[in-house]
């Protein structure tokens, strides 16, 4: 299969919306916008260049664990194919490109999370217990640079 695949570091640009389509399955849409930066030596600054939007397909499961996690202006980190589609709005051909994500998972290196497992529907085993308090941090001195 020739599938594009894309990584895209970025913002959630609006809510998620849900939906269930007349055959059962759910899908969950939203907007990501993704600013890359260079640095000008001209300014001796950082720039930010054009923003890309891309919006992103997450289907079932994933989609239902979307809905519960993202909120509008959470930094995300999403996998999935790319595709364009052609439709037509008063006889003008347009395409549009999305991404159907396989993965999500917030950026970790601009916030923290905690995760809770979910079980698959149908599962008769109870949920996950999920620990009321955070983790322990353990603080360890960090030996200064030799040489």
């Amino acid at each position: 299969m020739n599938d594009t695949m894309l990584t895209v570091i970025g913002n959630v640009v609006d809510t998620p919306q849900r939906r269930v389509l007349e055959g059962g399955a759910s899908v969950t849409s939203f907007r990501v916008a993704s600013t890359s930066r260079r640095f000008d030596r001209e300014q001796n600054a950082y720039v930010d260049r054009d923003t890309l939007f891309v919006r992103v397909n997450c289907w079932r499961q994933l989609g239902d664990n979307v809905t519960r996690s993202l909120v509008k202006g959470d930094p995300v980190v999403v996998v999935g194919r790319y595709f364009s589609r052609r439709y037509e709005v008063e006889e003008q051909k347009r395409t549009a490109y999305d991404l159907e994500a396989y993965a999500i998972g917030h950026d970790l290196s601009r916030g923290t999370t905690i995760y809770t497992r979910t079980r698959p529907a149908g599962d008769a085993l109870a949920p996950y217990e999920v620990e009321d308090e955070a983790p322990e941090v353990i603080e360890a001195e960090v030996p200064a640079p030799v040489g």
